[in-house]
């Protein structure tokens, strides 16, 4: 896979600039500005799809009977829609924010009838998830999530943001030059029609050739999603 450095390089060859011998950390302009524009483009890939390189898989085990204050994996940004399931009946977990009723049914104003609903939180020190109702002593809850990683360090650690000239790409490097080239077209004032279009073409065709990665169910085949509707007391 490429690195940062043969990024810069491929795109210097193609724009008036000369080659960098180093962008991350350099104190020269047009090395600077390259990593600029590499950072942006690695993080606007990165933000325009759920793609196969950035899901992982998690599963928290209870050792405490508790819904509150489950760590996070390292490098967590989302729950993918639809993946996260307890091993109680293989129950469906839904997000506080895809459900109207969620705020008032974690809040205790609604006892049944509901999905059950998590919620992830933010502090300065980590990332928890709390669940609407406790978890027991054992039990697992399994979901996919996406990742902060744009590329990985030659010790094949993900990484944010890249930290080296020799950090890899994780995404593909066609798409990732033809990024950063249309960056600094526009930056240094050139034209960047063709650049513009090329780049949307092949951002598209790499989503469709990422099967869709988001889309990814952990439950049983045929397994009802959406609102638990009660036995009784309900009706239209």
């Amino acid at each position: 896979m490429a690195t940062i450095i043969d990024i810069s390089n491929s795109v210097s060859d193609l724009i008036p600039v000369k080659r960098s011998a180093s962008v991350i950390g350099s104190d020269v302009k047009a090395a600077k500005l390259m990593a600029a524009c590499i950072l942006v483009e690695l993080n606007n890939i990165h933000q325009s799809h759920d793609w196969k390189v950035n899901v992982k898989e998690f599963e928290i085990v209870a050792t405490t009977t508790s819904k509150n204050d489950f760590t996070l994996p390292s490098g967590f940004v989302a729950v993918v829609p639809d993946t996260m399931w307890t091993s109680r009946n293989n129950l469906k977990i839904d997000s506080m924010s895809r459900q109207g009723m969620a705020y008032s049914d974690f809040n205790g104003l609604v006892k049944t009838g509901i999905t059950n609903y998590f919620k992830t939180l933010e502090s300065n020190t980590s990332q928890t998830i709390n669940f609407h109702i406790d978890l027991t002593v054992g039990e697992t809850v399994k979901f996919f999530y996406k990742t902060n990683a744009t590329c990985k360090s030659s010790a094949n650690v993900e990484l944010p943001k890249p930290t080296n000239d020799t950090d890899i790409l994780i995404y593909n490097e066609s798409l990732v030059r033809i990024a950063v080239l249309k960056s600094m077209l526009i930056r240094l004032g050139l034209d960047a029609q063709y650049e513009i279009a090329e780049y949307a073409r092949l951002l598209t065709l790499e989503k469709a050739n990422n099967l869709d990665a988001g889309k990814v169910s952990i439950g049983g085949s045929g397994r009802r999603v959406g609102v638990n509707i009660p036995d009784t007391g309900y009706g239209v």
